[in-house]
């Protein structure tokens, strides 16, 4: 998903052209699980990244993953810890807090 949007915002994608790139990129199960996820829904129903990612997320981090990665971000501090090491790990914890980060 990281990957993606880097992609999507060197290629300056909208929200639409988003979630219909999105099923080129992915591939085994989760390519499987985006094309059976489009058919879940009317057709020409608006589709948007924001909406697939939230689908994506809940189909493959359960909530209580999510909800352990926020109280890991949340106690996150550098402490014995290299600038680097510190920066490596509020970046991979903010992934799950996006709210928390400019806080």
């Amino acid at each position: 998903m990281n990957t993606m949007e880097q992609k999507f915002c060197l290629l300056r994608m909208t929200e639409e052209l988003k979630a219909e790139y999105a099923p080129h990129q992915l591939h085994g199960a989760a390519g499987i699980w985006c094309s059976h996820h489009r058919t879940t829904y009317p057709e020409g129903t608006l589709i948007t990244w924001n909406r697939f990612t939230t689908t994506f997320r809940g189909n493959y981090i359960p909530p209580g993953v999510v909800e352990m990665k926020v109280g890991e971000f949340m106690k996150l501090s550098q402490g014995t810890k290299s600038v680097k090491e510190y920066l490596h790990a509020f970046n991979n914890l903010a992934r799950y807090a996006q709210e928390f980060v400019n806080t």
